[in-house]
């Protein structure tokens, strides 16, 4: 990591462990107030406050003269090493932890964890999972299937990535209980600590020790009408620990209720899939018609926003005056998966680009490194992160990314007050699934103004073709495809390996649609390299092939249920938004 982000780094968690230390002060951003105006009382004492603090600490002349040059090149890596050493060495005052601070700091360790990485030289961060038999997905409920929401999801994404988990599900306490598996046998520790909003009932003309104080809506309903109007409705959050099989003998492979409940998910299937590949090429023969469908599914969304793509030579971003996402050339994102850094970069700017004043309305004002900044950094991180898990994908992470959202998470436990955490990954919630509608808009206009006749000419014609025209292009052979198994039923066996049997399927897709089989084929060469997530499954028809199994696969079948629409790095890059 470069130096300036890590003394950045170092100062702002210097301001947090003052702050922590000093109730006077209630945020970084009052304090940066006090300290930048220096004039009335309360400023002086802050001040004096402050550096005192910095010089019990042994951090003022490192303070001072980061402030005074604002260069950072005179440190050497073991004297910023050193400093980091003596923040964290800082103890706070015994307190109660903040609610909110729960599945926040749950966070913060698996940043601490990216940020240690990027230090040690790493530029952009992602595994591609399948090579270790991992399938990301959303992460859901074991039992019920029930997708898990803002904050929660989040974190738990986030696990399962950093920890190694083969499928994204999880268990609460009353699954387990529900499995048959008593308490000696749970986990000593849960995999994670997740928190919802539950409504409870108050009484407070009742002592505390009285269980009838706070009560469940479920005994609220069946009070009479006088008793519940000594009663108030509070939402109250509510922590509750969570488990993955992974962490239970046999990772629950001999539970058959267990194994009942994930029999039916699209993660479990594809897991199995991918167990039974024996080599590397088999396994990117699985995923990366995904990587490609998640491109053209983005892609697709991008072009339905009317967001512009244009090139950069130095800079990823998005830009809300121009409404317009730049990008590097793909030749500059490099690695073991250039393609996969470069879809991540771009599911991340174009949920940027969702908060613009015409769409979601997002503000977007924050200054390069700003509070708001990182704010809004997370959420554009959250909905690319669900965007990915989507189509089975890895997230991608940058380092100044890492950085800024490393940073903002940070101040967020001085604020004791609104869960951010969890408006920033509701925000990137809403962020995602606006992409998600854009994409389905794509598709329903890609439909309505299907002509064969114009798909033929388009693919016969044109070298580069629309996403429109592209997808289209799948409606034509997905058609051809239905009808060459029509063909073949009242095609006698004999006949099915013959040449006859081409001449005649040719004389029949001139008869219903016009054209034959050579023109077909050029349609299909238009397509073989270009995938959408619905036809993912598909079969096409090749004509080369005059054996009785009529269907050769192009596309193979990664995702039979949930497909994304039904749910509905570079070396030179910088992140930002201006």
């Amino acid at each position: 990591m470069k130096k300036e982000n890590v003394t950045s780094i170092l100062i702002e968690d210097i301001k947090a462990k003052y702050i922590v230390n000093n109730a006077s002060v209630k945020s970084v951003k009052q304090l940066n107030f006090y300290l930048s105006r220096a004039k009335t009382t309360q400023d002086k004492k802050t001040i004096k406050d402050f550096n005192s603090f910095l010089s019990n600490n042994s951090l003022l002349d490192f303070y001072q003269q980061i402030i005074k040059s604002k260069n950072s090149s005179t440190f050497t890596t073991k004297q910023l090493t050193d400093i980091k050493n003596k923040i964290s060495t800082i103890s706070s005052p015994q307190q109660p932890q903040s609610k909110n601070d729960v599945i926040l700091d749950q966070v913060i360790s698996i940043y601490r964890k990216y940020i240690e990485r990027f230090e040690n030289g790493e530029k952009v961060i992602f595994k591609k999972s399948w090579f270790n038999d991992l399938v990301l997905g959303i992460p859901k409920n074991a039992n019920t299937g029930k997708e898990y929401q803002n904050g929660n999801s989040y974190l738990l994404g986030m696990l399962q990535e950093d920890k190694g988990l083969d499928l994204p599900f999880f268990l609460n306490n009353g699954d387990i209980k529900e499995l048959g598996i008593i308490e000696n046998d749970k986990p000593k520790f849960p995999i994670a600590i997740c928190a919802k909003l539950i409504e409870l009932y108050l009484n407070d003309n009742l002592p505390n020790l009285d269980k009838k104080k706070w009560i469940s809506a479920k005994k609220y309903n069946l009070l009479t009408e006088a008793q519940q109007d000594k009663y108030q409705a509070k939402k109250i959050v509510k922590h509750f620990p969570l488990y993955h099989h992974s962490q239970f003998e046999d990772s629950l492979k001999s539970n058959t209720v267990y194994q009942k409940w994930i029999s039916g998910f699209s993660e479990t299937t594809l897991l199995e899939k991918l167990k039974l590949c024996n080599s590397d090429d088999e396994r990117r023969a699985l995923f990366d018609p995904k990587i490609n469908a998640a491109r053209n599914y983005i892609e697709a969304a991008r072009s339905q926003m009317d967001v512009d793509l244009i090139h950069h030579n130095s800079s990823c971003h998005y830009s809300p005056a121009h409404d317009e996402i730049s990008l590097v050339s793909e030749d500059n994102f490099v690695g073991d998966a250039p393609e996969l850094s470069y879809l991540g970069v771009l599911a991340h700017e174009l949920s940027h680009a969702t908060g613009h004043e015409f769409r979601l309305k997002r503000k977007l004002t924050g200054k390069f490194g700003s509070q708001n900044y990182g704010f809004e950094e997370l959420v554009a991180e959250s909905s690319s992160l669900q965007l990915l898990k989507q189509f089975n994908l890895p997230s991608v992470l940058d380092e100044q990314s890492a950085s800024y959202i490393y940073g903002w998470l940070q101040t967020q436990k001085n604020k004791n007050g609104k869960d951010f955490l969890k408006i920033a990954c509701q925000q990137g919630s809403q962020a995602k699934s606006f992409i998600n509608d854009a994409y389905n808009d794509f598709v329903v206009e890609a439909k309505l103004s299907f002509d064969i006749k114009t798909v033929v000419r388009t693919a016969n014609n044109l070298i580069e073709m629309s996403n429109e025209s592209l997808y289209q292009c799948h409606l034509l052979i997905q058609q051809v495809n239905q009808l060459h198994q029509t063909h073949l039923l009242s095609t006698p066996q004999e006949e099915l390996a013959s040449q006859k049997c081409v001449n005649k399927f040719d004389e029949y897709l001139k008869l219903k649609i016009g054209y034959g089989i050579q023109d077909i084929q050029l349609v299909k060469n238009k397509i073989e390299q270009s995938v959408f997530p619905e036809f993912l499954n598909e079969q096409y028809f090749d004509h080369n092939k005059t054996h009785s199994s009529p269907l050769k696969i192009n596309h193979l079948d990664v995702n039979e249920q949930n497909s994304p629409v039904d749910l509905l790095s570079s070396k030179s890059k910088s992140r930002k938004y201006v």
